[in-house]
């Protein structure tokens, strides 16, 4: 019983509100002026909550409980000065001076009793509990021990929270390998194209020198890419991510982003957006999301075929930039993990791939530290879109 007692790591708690509130329901019930949900230890009956009984322990062998817990069923003392095993004690003759008492255990399905609800009056009852106040009595009881089994579930719950904080440790190392992965195919096309180069003798090769230059000049930038990532997740990751205050037109941003990336131009057509109010952001930031979001509805569209970029103000009067493209769409359980770290998906199939897939995660937290956010269009039926959302107080008319 006492190892039971142990495993919900109940005993010297703070006051909880929901046994709090059962208490006090109990003795408003019995029309009764203490009330009490009692713990039975090895050698002290503790109180998890009390209503007229001010103090949290008394020795075991004072008061009713512990004999309570002796049986499955309640125990009704109509007069302690008449009962043989109380008259003498000190919950009696003490200045508590306790007459009336009937308590229910705190029985487990198991049978196992861990304590007592009781009500304990001042005033002898010698008609005791009717039938049916018994029963209400054996209710509440029963309402405490779900109660505490509520309790032991929350603290299981921080049990798996810190299996959490390992599995959290583990994608960590997976992290850490697939960043090592990463670098070194692009370092090794660096180093290798390097050595091409600097060992080479024959200067008819010159087109080929052109072409391995620009293998190493995109094998740079894609890693470039990755290092500018992981910087931009860290700092975001520890709040050390500054915004600058300022007002941008919309379709500049806009504009300036689809700059950024080589074959936009062709392949992005922008909606009018001239009635639109200015974005109060940093837009530096603004343009990285704008720049990825775009870049990856480009990648996901067919060859030949147009991404729609467009904007509006929404009846919250939160601006919303919507880019739709006209690729395979994304699967729910794909787009139920696609703004996780470390989640990179293939256009072909919109499945998941190897990689760190950082922009999705990145574009995210930099949206939310703007205030805003950014999601999937689940009206969507061919295609993908996807929405930011600024707030309201971002936007200057």
């Amino acid at each position: 019983r006492l190892a039971e007692l142990y495993r919900f790591e109940i005993l010297d708690t703070l006051p909880e509100e929901a046994f709090d509130r059962l208490t006090a329901l109990t003795a408003m019930t019995f029309d009764v002026p203490i009330a009490l949900v009692t713990f039975v230890d090895r050698d002290r009956n503790w109180f998890k909550s009390q209503v007229g009984f001010p103090i949290e322990e008394i020795p075991r062998e004072v008061g009713f409980c512990a004999h309570t817990i002796m049986n499955d069923e309640i125990m009704v003392v109509p007069d302690a000065t008449m009962d043989v095993r109380f008259a003498e004690d000190e919950a009696v003759t003490g200045p508590a001076a306790i007459r009336f008492y009937a308590g229910m255990p705190l029985a487990l399905e198991s049978g196992l009793r861990l304590g007592t609800l009781c009500v304990m009056d001042t005033r002898s009852r010698p008609d005791g509990l009717s039938e049916r106040e018994g029963d209400i009595l054996k209710s509440l009881a029963e309402l405490v021990v779900r109660e505490i089994e509520y309790r032991q579930e929350f603290v299981n719950e921080k049990t798996d929270i810190s299996d959490e904080l390992l599995n959290a440790q583990s994608a960590k190392q997976q992290f850490l390998q697939m960043l090592s992965h990463e670098l070194r195919t692009p370092l090794n096309a660096v180093l290798g194209f390097s050595a091409l180069i600097s060992t080479a003798s024959d200067n008819d090769v010159a087109e080929k020198y052109r072409e391995y230059a620009q293998d190493i000049g995109q094998a740079g930038d894609h890693l470039l890419d990755l290092i500018d990532g992981m910087l931009d997740w860290t700092r975001l990751e520890r709040g050390e991510l500054g915004l600058e205050d300022d007002v941008a037109p919309v379709p500049d941003l806009v504009g300036r982003a689809i700059g950024l990336l080589p074959t936009a131009d062709e392949r992005v057509m922008v909606s009018p957006m001239d009635q639109l109010p200015k974005l109060r952001c940093d837009p530096r930031y603004v343009l990285q999301v704008l720049a990825h979001v775009i870049d990856n509805a480009i990648t996901f569209s067919p060859e030949g075929q147009t991404v729609e970029v467009g904007a509006e103000v929404n009846e919250h009067r939160n601006l919303v930039v919507r880019v739709s493209d006209s690729g395979p769409g994304m699967q729910n359980e794909v787009r139920a993990r696609a703004f996780d770290l470390f989640e990179k998906f293939d256009p072909a199939g919109m499945d998941f791939a190897q990689g760190i897939g950082l922009g999705l995660p990145i574009s995210r937290k930099l949206m939310e530290v703007h205030g805003g956010s950014i999601e999937f269009d689940d009206d969507q039926r061919t295609g993908l879109t996807i929405v930011l959302t600024f707030p309201a107080h971002r936007t200057v008319v």
